[in-house]
């Protein structure tokens, strides 16, 4: 079965089974994430009817490492990781080293090692993925403090509490002065001070 195939029906599956929570739901940011799977597998599709494509595919490792994100988020990070892992792998296939689409992959696969609880798995991969996001992105941007607030996580989880701290500080001010809710998901993810 072709990599898109597999994420489709992964993601069409686990879909279906959430149907009924997502006609009780009234927020439209849990209905948004009730959603993600269909529209990651719908996504697979249409790239998979509009291109011949490899399993060495740029689009498809993004893909893939958006569904790992929402395995992570459905609660299953041991499906994540290997998902992202898959999308990594991929990645890794068709980009060069240092490459920003190397980002999401990596970021991925780091924040289903850390719901593993393996930091020092996890770390590495952050690094790496700070190192392909930034440059070209500016250090504000929230795909860069995205990947610095799961460092904090690290850190602190492999007990370098100064060096969690100090990241902290660096970014909390920057996640603070955004308007995006997102900014306020990181903050919160990180361990308090």
């Amino acid at each position: 079965m072709a990599i898109f195939d597999r994420i489709a029906v992964r993601a069409v599956h686990r879909s279906r089974s959430r149907v009924d929570r997502f006609k009780l739901t009234k927020k439209p940011f849990i209905r948004q994430v009730l959603l993600t799977d269909d529209a990651i597998a719908e996504a697979v599709k249409e790239h998979s009817a509009e291109t011949s494509v490899s399993e060495a595919d740029p689009v498809l490792a993004k893909l893939e490492a958006q569904l790992a994100e929402a395995e992570l988020d459905a609660g299953a990070p041991s499906q994540a990781a290997e998902t992202a892992a898959s999308a990594l792998a991929a990645a890794r296939a068709t980009l060069p080293a240092g490459n920003i689409g190397l980002g999401q992959p990596l970021y991925a696969l780091a924040r289903a090692k850390l719901a593993l609880e393996r930091p020092d798995e996890a770390e590495p991969l952050l690094r790496e993925a700070l190192a392909a996001r930034s440059p070209p992105l500016r250090a504000d941007d929230l795909r860069v403090l995205e990947v610095k607030s799961a460092l904090v996580v690290a850190l602190s989880m492999r007990h370098r509490a100064d060096e969690a701290e100090a990241l902290r500080r660096e970014i909390e001010p920057q996640l603070r002065a955004s308007s995006a809710p997102y900014a306020s998901d990181l903050i919160e993810r990180m361990p308090k001070s």
